[in-house]
């Protein structure tokens, strides 16, 4: 898992312009008291924070978040949610990316993973457990299902979705 310090560390790189554009999707508490690179690291990592970006995730990138808890390369992760989810890699991928911009993972050296406090805000919340998360149909949509379309595993069995 990554730390604040990792955090603080990818906001110091952005250029003002980019850190604004992906801080306007999340909610950052006590923002008078954000002096620093560090301030801005523990303030996106409070529970309160992190808990308000969550709300907003589909179940791609809650289940993204929730295997990205132990380390790996995008393909790893995958293949863990794979249990779960049958989830076409460019969505997943597309999903990763956005959990990026929200300072929700931290990626480095082809890897991914989650920040502890992220972590720890998932597992406060047992609906957001990959089992959870997996055994939970989708909501039906006015969209038309494409191949990207995420489906509960169901072992063989018929789910709602799919029974005449």
């Amino acid at each position: 898992m990554a730390s604040a310090l990792d955090l603080a560390g990818t906001v110091r790189g952005l250029e003002p312009e980019a850190l604004l554009a992906r801080l306007r999707e999340r909610t950052v508490n006590r923002p008078a008291s954000v002096k620093d690179a560090f301030d801005l690291a523990d303030a996106l990592l409070d529970h309160t924070s992190v808990r308000d970006a969550l709300t907003r995730l589909d179940r791609v990138a809650l289940l993204a978040l929730r295997v990205a808890a132990t380390t790996g390369t995008p393909a790893d992760l995958l293949a863990a949610a794979a249990p779960s989810f049958d989830v076409a890699p460019d969505e997943f991928e597309r999903a990763l990316s956005h959990l990026d911009e929200l300072f929700l993972v931290f990626r480095a050296e082809g890897t991914t993973t989650t920040f502890g406090p992220v972590t720890t805000v998932l597992d406060d919340d047992p609906a957001l457990s990959q089992s959870s998360l997996g055994g939970t149909t989708p909501p039906s949509s006015s969209r038309p299902s494409t191949p990207s379309t995420v489906r509960p595993k169901t072992n063989g069995a018929p789910s709602a979705s799919t029974r005449s």
